[in-house]
């Protein structure tokens, strides 16, 4: 992975504390820090999937990362948990696609 400014790990706050409370539940409360933890943690791991995946696509001959290459970059790193909804939200998103060509 190439070198990275600690500043450009800074994801919005907002939508990282909205998947806080969503997977810890409403009740909960999360300190600053712990806000800042998990969204550097976000950032980092989504830096090493697309690092990943964009290895993939070059070694295919590929300048054009695909969801193949990010759930098999998941599958490298031994997260294959994500690989159902991973490909659950493609096939939302091209069947929402769909219908908004047929319109």
């Amino acid at each position: 992975m190439s070198a990275v400014n600690p500043e450009d790990l800074k994801l919005p706050q907002a939508p990282i504390v909205k998947l806080m409370k969503t997977g810890a539940g409403e009740g909960i409360q999360f300190s600053n820090e712990a806000k800042v933890a998990v969204a550097r943690a976000a950032a980092v791991f989504c830096l090493h999937v697309v690092d990943s995946a964009a290895t993939r696509s070059s070694a295919s001959g590929r300048k054009t990362v695909n969801v193949g290459d990010i759930v098999a970059a998941l599958d490298d790193m031994e997260v294959p948990e994500f690989k159902e909804k991973i490909n659950d939200t493609v096939e939302e998103y091209r069947a929402a696609k769909g219908q908004k060509k047929k319109k």
